[in-house]
């Protein structure tokens, strides 16, 4: 969102997403658009998972950065969407339905629960509750 409007243009959305950092000096996050830079407000999460590749055990990110899925942080969310800890574990990401799809693609059931495949070994992921808190 821009000044309470959705940015709806697909490549504008894109390239505002590519360009989140989070400023050290001044703790605060910023998105860099070329020479343009200003701070930006993240109401809940600043990055999001676009992919996830089995064979590294690795996610991409809305910024275009790719980093080793920390599987010990992930997590669903109340709305069923799973959420790791990025860069370095100082913040967190939601994966897209996109990301999600491909995740899941690599998940499937043993011994009563679930495991992911993370780089040729299987992790066990967290356990789905419904929203009345039932599994």
């Amino acid at each position: 969102m821009h000044e309470g409007v959705v940015v709806s243009h697909a490549r504008l959305q894109r390239a505002l997403l590519r360009g989140v950092r989070f400023a050290e000096e001044e703790g605060v996050f910023i998105v860099q658009l070329g020479r343009f830079r200003g701070q930006i407000e993240v109401e809940d999460i600043p990055f999001w998972v676009v992919a996830y590749d089995p064979d590294e055990g690795a996610i991409d990110l809305t910024d275009g950065s790719s980093e080793p899925l920390r599987t010990e942080s992930l997590r669903i969310d109340p709305d069923e969407v799973f959420r790791v800890d990025v860069k370095e574990g100082r913040f967190q990401a939601r994966f897209t339905h996109t990301g999600q799809a491909h995740l899941l693609e690599h998940v499937e059931p043993r011994n009563g629960g679930w495991v992911l495949s993370v780089g040729g070994r299987w992790v066990p992921v967290p356990k789905v509750s419904s929203p009345g808190g039932r599994a």
